[in-house]
């Protein structure tokens, strides 16, 4: 199965836990999601010998490379890039680097800016979506997020989701 390059912000890939495995590609993991292949856009903000450092507006990274033609100071690039680590710090080494319009910052900003990736957190997203009042129907829980069963008793047992009555969770807040 093909590596599918996902979308990212730059606090999410410098806050993620990197893994490096002999049988997997090497990734980073956030919440439940894996990626070997990022995708992101961003603005050039530095220069360095081994790269350049870009900036999103959520946080800097360094991306390395030596063959590739750099862009300048300011361009804004869409990147396809593979994620590495050295001395515990997360940068990544680009596959493809292109100039593009300013334009997609903002469209990318909004794209990714309600993305969840824990499954807890969409799980309590559903739980308030379905709250109508009197509590959410765990049947109804269940069939929006299926295998759902020990995330809701995970979060019965931390306090964090209440039965008002049988069959029906609300979110504590």
């Amino acid at each position: 199965m093909p590596d599918v390059a996902r979308k990212l912000k730059i606090k999410d890939i410098v806050g993620a836990k990197f893994v490096k495995s002999d049988d997997e590609p090497n990734h980073i993991v956030i919440g439940d999601l894996k990626a070997s292949k990022i995708n992101l856009i961003a603005v050039t903000v530095g220069s360095e010998e081994a790269g350049i450092v870009l900036d999103d507006g959520t946080g800097r990274i360094e991306a390395r490379f030596s063959d590739m033609q750099r862009p300048a100071l300011g361009d804004v690039v869409l990147m396809i890039a593979r994620p590495r680590e050295f001395n515990q710090t997360i940068y990544l080494v680009p596959e493809i680097i292109r100039k593009i319009s300013p334009a997609w910052l903002e469209y990318r900003r909004k794209e990714i800016s309600d993305q969840s990736f824990s499954r807890t957190e969409r799980l309590l997203k559903v739980i308030k979506r379905l709250d109508k009042g009197s509590g959410a129907d765990v049947e109804d829980i269940k069939s929006t997020m299926p295998e759902s069963d020990k995330l809701i008793s995970m979060l019965l047992e931390s306090g964090d989701v209440f039965e008002v009555k049988p069959g029906r969770l609300k979110v504590l807040e």
